[in-house]
């Protein structure tokens, strides 16, 4: 019974591939690249790395989802790129906020998402450590 779940489960995981979710969200890699595109054009969400030679079709499907998933997760929560670092520098609470807002505009999206999950869950924990006691 057991190896009949694995064999389930593994062909479910193997079924799931970033291709056959590109395919299924979005038609196609090129529309996946052009809401990308807009989203770059259009929005503060991302740091200004792409040149015109720079081409996102030769981007991985994964990256591309990944990129993709930051970017809606970024605009439901925060709305803009400015309003994540301030919320970071409030939880986080430095003293010299300037200078940690300056150096945080420059880091890439992933970074800065990382950085806000860490703080809410370092948080979450003292105020979990706090009602204990």
């Amino acid at each position: 019974m057991d190896v009949k779940k694995a064999k389930e489960t593994a062909r479910k995981r193997l079924m799931n591939t970033p291709l056959r979710q590109v395919t299924e969200r979005f038609g196609s890699k090129e529309n996946l690249v052009k809401e990308l595109k807009t989203l770059f054009d259009k929005s503060d969400v991302f740091v200004k790395k792409l040149s015109e030679a720079t081409d996102l079709a030769g981007v991985s499907n994964a990256k591309l989802l990944r990129l993709h998933a930051l970017a809606t997760e970024l605009k439901e929560k925060f709305g803009s790129r400015k309003d994540l670092v301030d919320k970071y520098v409030a939880m986080v609470g430095k003293a010299d906020a300037a200078a940690l807002k300056e150096k945080l505009a420059a880091q890439p999206i992933g970074k800065l998402m990382d950085l806000y999950r860490a703080a809410e869950k370092k948080a979450k924990g003292a105020l979990k450590k706090g009602a204990k006691e």
